[in-house]
């Protein structure tokens, strides 16, 4: 089975550096899933300043240079989930002959990527140095296609380059399977099948040194996840078994169509948030639900095993 979306002559692909900022080898090239848009911003951030009396601009001047960029993709894999987590422990053949697990796990550094911009109806192609994955929204409909939204910020750029080829992705599409909730201390569990975004922040800045226009590294400062459900109120009657509580263990279940592929990511320790009602016109009453994992001490956050074909993710 293939995707339901066509091809838009947009790629995206993404080499490990050795060091930041400086172009990958591309000696392992990855592709970012089915591409559907991007957009990049580069050039020099501009800075503008006053004469003493007049609040008119009266000059203009280069500040840093910005090297960005946003991208929205059906998922192919999830290997890009190791650059916004930074860490992986690989598994050959386990739990099967041909399929290999990868458990990631959140670092406080990230690895850094060179990343190519491609669009082959133009001809157009860019570059960008440095870069580091600030953000992700994933949107899991229940039993659907998963569509991406991601932010990436970095150092360096070129435009006008020779792209750089890679191996087409398999086409079989990762479905988001069903929402699993746990209570901490009765042990309840239940399945849900429902619509949810996973949305997950490491707010990422670049720093430049002293009398330097481009970023000499790019700072983490923080990770944030939530998961948000926007349900029918007839179909929420499920989440009153984690409504009150304090904490409660929250799983999102992926699959592959046609494979053993899996990705079971584990949040062991949630709170809830409901901000409330709305109807949209005269639709039925809608309510949204909020879940937000943390971490407590001595305890991780997440557990996030993948089970795929892919090689191993932090391979430069």
């Amino acid at each position: 089975m293939g995707y339901k979306h066509g091809e838009t002559g947009l790629s995206v692909l993404l080499g490990k550096e050795a060091i930041p900022g400086t172009e990958s080898s591309w000696t392992t090239t990855r592709k970012l899933g089915l591409i559907q848009n991007f957009s990049s911003r580069t050039g020099f951030e501009q800075k503008s300043g006053k004469t003493t009396f007049s609040q008119d601009v009266a000059y203009q001047k280069s500040g840093r240079k910005i090297a960005e960029f946003d991208v929205e993709f059906f998922i192919q894999n999830f290997w890009w989930l190791y650059p916004i987590c930074g860490g992986e422990t690989y598994q050959v053949d386990i739990p099967s002959a041909g399929f290999n697990t990868h458990t990631l796990t959140q670092s406080n550094l990230l690895p850094s990527y060179s990343a190519e911009l491609i669009d082959d109806d133009l001809g157009v192609s860019t570059k960008l140095f440095g870069e580091k994955a600030n953000d992700f929204s994933l949107k899991c409909p229940d039993g659907g296609e998963l569509l991406n939204k991601m932010t990436w910020k970095g150092m360096d750029f070129d435009k006008d380059v020779t792209p750089v080829s890679a191996a087409e992705d398999a086409t079989d599409p990762w479905l988001f399977d069903h929402l699993t909730l746990i209570t901490m201390n009765a042990q309840e569990k239940k399945d849900v099948n429902v619509d949810l975004t996973w949305n997950y922040n490491r707010n990422v800045e670049a720093r430049t040194g002293k009398g330097s226009k481009v970023p000499v590294f790019v700072k983490e400062s923080g990770r944030v996840h939530e998961i948000i459900i926007d349900q029918y109120q007839d179909d929420m009657e499920t989440f009153d078994l984690v409504a009150n509580e304090t904490d409660f263990i929250t799983v999102l279940n992926f699959v592959k169509t046609v494979s053993e592929d899996q990705l079971v990511a584990t949040f062991n320790q949630c709170r809830v948030f409901d901000p409330g009602h709305s109807r949209p016109g005269d639709d039925a009453l809608k309510e949204n639900f909020s879940i937000f994992p943390y971490a407590k001490a001595g305890q991780t956050l997440l557990d996030l095993p993948i089970i795929d074909t892919q090689t191993e993710y932090a391979t430069a």
